[in-house]
């Protein structure tokens, strides 16, 4: 069937969405081209929000050990009937007011006894939303244990059990555990623990 300069309509859980046919050479046919949902969300009626199946999973992402790291792998994703188009369920996601659409949203995240609430924001160098973490060199935090948080990718301190070979940064060090899927995590170092308020 010839399908240049038609669309497809697409209808999920309410919310319908135009898509057009695109020629494509490498695979010589029409496909569906699917809009960038990470830079302009879209919403089901209900506020769920419409993802595609093959975008990296976030951190509420509740995922198989094992499998890929994306949306169609995830239990909260329910994907459209002969589309790349889905509804994540996840709470955390949902928009609570019509007039939210689009801001960048908080994403709690539980450490050791300890939630954070981190920013979600879009960044526009890598062309998706991503977690804004703050200093914790400059603002401190600790579990309620006294377990200090860090970051993966900060300086080892003098403290750090380091693997051979390894790169000379927390995410290296043994006494390091970090939060899958973020690049938080807690130093279990007795050196860095805090004993006191």
């Amino acid at each position: 069937m010839e399908q240049a300069n038609q669309m497809k309509s697409v209808e999920v859980e309410g919310a319908v969405m135009e898509l057009p046919y695109v020629w494509h050479e490498d695979c010589s046919q029409y496909l569906l081209t699917y809009p960038d949902l990470a830079e302009t969300p879209a919403y089901t009626p209900d506020g769920y929000r419409l993802m595609l199946t093959f975008e990296d999973a976030c951190p509420h992402a509740a995922l198989e050990p094992g499998i890929y790291r994306d949306c169609g792998s995830c239990r909260h994703y329910r994907q459209a009937e002969d589309s790349l188009l889905g509804v994540c369920h996840c709470e955390a996601l949902r928009r609570k007011a019509p007039d939210e659409q689009g801001k960048d949203d908080l994403v709690e995240l539980e450490i050791e006894g300890l939630t954070l609430k981190i920013p979600f924001v879009w960044d526009k160098g890598c062309g998706k939303y991503v977690l804004d973490y703050p200093d914790y060199l400059k603002q401190p935090t600790y579990t309620p244990n006294g377990w200090r948080i860090m970051l993966t990718y900060e300086d080892a301190c003098p403290h750090a059990d380091l693997q051979t070979g390894g790169c000379q940064d927390c995410g290296s060090c043994s006494h390091y555990a970090q939060l899958d899927g973020t690049f938080l995590g807690v130093c279990h170092s007795p050196s860095m623990r805090r004993t006191g308020r």
